[in-house]
């Protein structure tokens, strides 16, 4: 394996590191755990955990271009990785103490936001070197390929959770199930995995140039960059239409990972040996239809795969809001979750293609905001829905509208970007 192909395999490894975090712990077990055993009641629980990602969210919406920007100029795109990774693998193994402090649900909701915010840091840095390690033509694939190692990442660790501690009856490592110290060690199981699978790329990736500029002269250049970069993008209909329609479908997708385990386990019921065997299915479905679109999206295009990925979706997401069988609502689940990586590919290609060079993390600081500056509609909308109605099943339908207005906005973008120098 040549370096070139070394930097590549461990920029897509890092996508299997950075998934433990969304897959264990905002979506299918911490979260599980939280509004389930922590919380006073799954509702109440259900409100907590939607308000701490919709905060997490907005926090990110405001501060990722202007950590775009500052990494762009300073182009020390490492380090920063290392950073941002170092504190959500930290976030998740504080997981574990929560049994010790005396407001836990608060401390526990403060992690998940620190966690939360640095993860999407991290990520906002880990896109941008897309466009330093591949050739455009090649973007789609490798693209698709990093998708498919994140959902198997996040597969591969539920299946470490559920065979070696959730459901032995005997847990290693002596730990107490009557106090849940078995489903607690997800959190440092989930820091220590990131951290493990992430050193390829610290090791492998060199950033090729420095720049060192003053920290204060950094924070001057920032403003005014983004300030300028705001025009540019005004400037560019199309690549701005395009991230005002991902705004929503973005939120709708984002609304599903952190409530898709809350809601398998509060409407149908599901133990959290259930709810994990769900993400497991759904992790594979994922990984899968992430690779398998990651060898057409360069040929089709990346906004018919979107287009396509969001009817399905839409389709599949009706269907979960009537069921009540739990075996359809599987089924349901599993065909909806196939179309989670290859939209979410198409959309970073779409992007990756339309950016100049110079500004490549502060564009994706951008691409970020457009995921994140509603982020908070989501969960507040499945927040105050459940809390009105008492119901989820009418929470989760916030959803649906979310993934309807992405869907009729691309319909006005066109398929052949602008390219901004």
């Amino acid at each position: 394996m040549n370096k070139n192909s070394k930097v590549r395999f461990s920029w897509a490894l890092y996508d299997w590191a950075n998934s433990a975090w969304g897959t264990v712990i905002t979506t299918f077990i911490f979260a599980t755990y939280f509004t389930e055993v922590i919380a006073p009641n799954t509702e109440i629980g259900s409100v907590y955990w939607g308000n701490a990602i919709a905060i997490s969210g907005l926090i990110i919406a405001i501060i990722s271009p202007f950590v775009g920007s500052f990494i762009d100029q300073t182009k020390n795109l490492k380090k920063t990785l290392i950073f941002f990774t170092m504190i959500y693998a930290f976030a998740a193994s504080a997981l574990w103490f929560e049994n010790i402090f005396y407001n836990k649900i608060l401390v526990i909701l403060i992690f998940v936001i620190i966690g939360q915010i640095t993860s999407e840091l991290a990520f906002t840095v880990y896109n941008s070197k897309l466009k330093i390690i591949a050739n455009e033509s090649e973007y789609g694939k490798l693209s698709g390929l990093a998708w498919g190692f994140g959902y198997f990442g996040g597969l591969s660790i539920l299946i470490i959770i559920l065979l070696f501690f959730v459901q032995n009856d005997n847990p290693p490592f002596g730990l107490d199930k009557s106090t849940n110290e078995h489903i607690r060690i997800c959190g440092p199981l989930v820091g220590i995995w990131i951290l493990i699978f992430s050193l390829p790329l610290f090791i492998f990736y060199k950033d090729t140039e420095k720049k060192k500029i003053s920290f204060i002269s950094k924070l001057n250049n920032s403003l005014n960059e983004i300030i300028k970069t705001t025009k540019e993008i005004k400037k560019y209909s199309n690549l701005f239409k395009f991230l005002i329609a991902r705004m929503f479908y973005i939120d709708g997708i984002n609304t599903v990972f952190a409530f898709g385990g809350i809601y398998a386990a509060g409407t149908f019921g599901m133990k959290f040996n259930e709810v994990i065997l769900f993400g497991i299915a759904t992790n594979i479905s994922a990984g899968l239809g992430s690779i398998l679109f990651s060898f057409i999206e360069d040929k089709v295009g990346s906004k018919k795969i979107i287009l396509f990925s969001l009817i399905i979706m839409i389709v599949c997401g009706l269907g979960i809001l009537v069921v009540n069988d739990k075996s359809t609502f599987w089924i349901l689940g599993i065909s909806l979750s196939a179309f989670f990586g290859p939209i979410q590919s198409a959309s970073r290609v779409f992007f990756a293609k339309s950016i100049p060079e110079n500004k490549k993390v502060e564009f994706f600081g951008f691409y970020s905001l457009s995921g994140k500056i509603t982020s908070f509609l989501g969960p507040w909308m499945f927040a105050f829905l459940t809390a009105i109605f008492a119901s989820q099943r009418v929470g989760m339908s916030s959803i649906i509208i979310l993934l309807v207005t992405g869907l009729i906005l691309m319909f006005f973008v066109n398929s052949n970007n602008q390219k901004m120098e």
